[in-house]
């Protein structure tokens, strides 16, 4: 975003970028309060996952107007628009889309006996996992971060439901999401799965201590300098040939200003969109997928046709909406929903009555 800024700058348009070390949640609710005391920022780089909260907010600019026959903010160039999208507002231009994958230490799978072109059900991912954890001592089968509740949503929709129904009532405790919060407990229960947080998770996969990683195609980047050879598979389907529904995180731009500022806002939104930015900073740097689909000539050739950025790009027409829970209490519930799943996978022999739980004291905190 400073490489952004400085680019909107020196073209005319003085931004002045500052950054701040919080989560997404935590961002959108530092946004709200500045907006209340009229401070708010004209424009801020916003986790999709904020896209349902942001519909609610009475400072979000809906952008539909100012993208309305722009050559650059369409479904054209842009294809990734929906998920900054909706009930009919453009509330988040994707800035950067990151996908769910499977990031694979080939050296512990091979002395495991895992060919990686196995990997292509929940249940060959168990397989390979205790394959791995009984091969050495002191190396684990899999390890997975929450992401801020994004990880077990891809194991939500995959297995075919979501957080809440279009009533607002939880909906991650039926019969698909017992699926998906058992098969994953069973991955630790069995010993199989690294016990840490997603620190910790993020830190054993790069030590070398754990065979498979399962999140963001983010993390490319945060691995580029480890001592071993890795790559990635694309996240599997509940059995094999099934479907993968994934949400996209990263995040995107949201415009907060002023209607006499507003012009000028869309403007550094359109800067920070420029292809230069995106595969220098966006993809090259982060790890991130790219948003436009006229960047190809922008990036390293053939970066998008090989490992490891290439399991994830071949999913990245599968990305809809990060979804999460309404309301002013929404970020409530998402500590709750992740709280619950940390317990239900790693703690508990009963993982689907830890999330029945949860489902039931959530729905108290939703409108």
């Amino acid at each position: 975003m400073q490489a952004a800024a400085e680019l909107c700058t020196s073209r005319g348009i003085p931004v002045e970028a500052t950054p701040f070390d919080l989560t997404y949640g935590e961002l959108d609710l530092k946004v709200q309060v500045d907006a209340q005391a009229g401070a708010k920022p004209d424009v801020v780089l916003q986790g999709l996952n904020q896209l349902i909260p942001l519909d609610s907010n009475d400072f979000v600019v809906d952008l539909t107007p100012l993208a309305n026959g722009d050559e650059l903010v369409n479904d054209d160039t842009i294809p990734v628009l929906e998920a900054g999208r909706i009930n009919g507002k453009q509330l988040i231009v994707p800035w950067g889309i990151s996908i769910p994958a499977v990031f694979v230490n080939t050296d512990i799978a091979a002395s495991a006996g895992v060919d990686l072109d196995s990997l292509v059900s929940w249940d060959a991912i168990e397989d390979a996992s205790a394959a791995i954890a009984e091969s050495a001592d002191n190396v684990y089968g899999i390890a997975f971060p929450l992401q801020e509740g994004w990880v077990p949503l891809q194991y939500l929709l995959t297995a075919g439901t979501e957080l809440i129904d279009g009533d607002n009532a939880p909906v991650f405790n039926d019969d698909a999401g017992d699926l998906a919060i058992e098969h994953i407990n069973r991955l630790y229960s069995s010993g199989g799965a690294f016990p840490g947080d997603e620190s910790a998770s993020r830190e054993a996969f790069a030590s070398g201590e754990v065979g498979l990683f399962i999140a963001s195609s983010s993390f490319i980047q945060q691995f580029a300098d480890t001592s071993f050879e890795w790559t990635t598979v694309p996240f599997p389907p509940v059995e094999e040939g099934g479907d993968v529904v994934t949400g996209a995180g990263g995040a995107g731009l949201a415009i907060f200003a002023d209607p006499d500022r507003q012009a000028a806002a869309w403007e550094v939104v359109k800067c920070a969109l420029d292809a230069e930015i995106l595969a220098t900073y966006a993809v090259e740097t982060i790890g991130y997928l790219p948003v436009r689909s006229d960047i190809e000539s922008s990036l390293e050739p053939g970066l998008l046709d090989s490992a490891p950025y290439a399991a994830p790009w071949s999913q990245f027409g599968l990305a809809g909406p990060w979804l999460n829970f309404p309301g002013d209490d929404g970020p409530r519930a998402l500590a709750r929903f992740n709280e619950a799943w940390v317990e239900a996978t790693q703690q508990s022999s009963n993982p689907t009555a830890v999330m029945d739980a949860a489902a039931a004291e959530i729905a108290g905190l939703l409108p």
